[in-house]
């Protein structure tokens, strides 16, 4: 140790600059401090004797376990209990990276119609529909239709108490005579029969919201859900049943539908009419 380090004077809890000599713990117990030629810094040399207090005494250096704590389990935690908590950083990033999604996707549209015009000198330039005005569902789109995953057949359902529409349907009757008001998304159930959880049903909703706003960069989104086109449906289903099997366990993949008739309205409200998705 050089001269004018800073140490822990655990007599008097406080810093002290270091004078030739010998430091001593607590205990009387002699430390021996690197040569001059290898010295440490101030700030190293006061967070070694910290420390080294600290496990003297049994206190926690600087009483910052606390933060430690908190700053692992942040570290440690899962998208989805980042989003449950409405952790405001991890919204905000989320929300971003939906906006430059659904930009991406809209270049990717504009790119793509440039290589199918071909244009040439002799041709006129190329005009891209104006953002008020959708064109019709035979336009030509980027979007690919994903794989149509199977749904489980009844054999397999056996824990499942909606299998088909009828009986949610009477669920829903049964609630209302007894004067409840039923959940609308209480179809959503696991392999056990088990109503998803809300946290479950967050992530569900936002990974509709990134297909909505993929339709809606392409111009495939309808005005209400019951105007939609058959791609849309077929698109939405597909990317949903891929995604989460909750939507598997049914007859005639009537929960998906259920879902976006109830949900679309959500979407249309709150994300695309706030102006923040772009498209052609």
């Amino acid at each position: 140790m050089y001269p004018g380090a800073e140490y822990w004077n655990t007599t008097t809890n406080s810093y002290n600059n270091y004078n030739p000599g010998s430091l001593a713990d607590t205990a009387g117990n002699s430390f021996n401090f690197p040569e001059q030629n290898n010295r440490p810094t101030a700030q190293n040399t006061r967070t070694s004797v910290t420390m080294l207090q600290s496990e003297n005494s049994g206190r926690p250096a600087h009483g910052h376990h606390g933060q430690q704590d908190a700053l692992s389990v942040v570290g440690s935690a899962s998208k989805e209990m980042l989003f449950a908590s409405q952790n405001h950083a991890y919204m905000d990033l989320f929300q971003e990276c939906m906006r430059l999604r659904a930009e991406l996707d809209a270049k990717r549209e504009i790119i793509s119609l440039l290589k199918d015009r071909n244009t040439t000198p002799s041709q006129a330039p190329l005009s891209l529909p104006s953002s008020s005005v959708r064109p019709p569902e035979s336009s030509h789109h980027t979007l690919t239709l994903p794989p149509s995953p199977p749904l489980y057949c009844e054999e397999d359902c056996e824990n499942e108490p909606y299998y088909d529409k009828p009986q949610w349907r009477k669920h829903i009757q049964s609630e209302r005579s007894k004067g409840n008001n039923p959940s609308r998304l209480k179809f959503l159930t696991d392999s056990e029969g088990i109503y998803v959880s809300k946290t479950r049903r967050s992530v569900i909703y936002e990974e509709a919201c990134m297909v909505w706003n993929s339709l809606h960069s392409a111009r495939q989104d309808p005005t209400h859900w019951k105007t939609k086109t058959k791609f849309a449906k077929e698109f939405f289903s597909n990317s949903m049943r891929t995604k989460f099997e909750e939507f598997r366990l049914c007859k005639d993949d009537w929960k998906v539908e259920a879902y976006a008739t109830i949900k679309y309205s959500d979407w249309t409200s709150r994300r695309r009419e706030s102006g923040k998705l772009k498209r052609l």
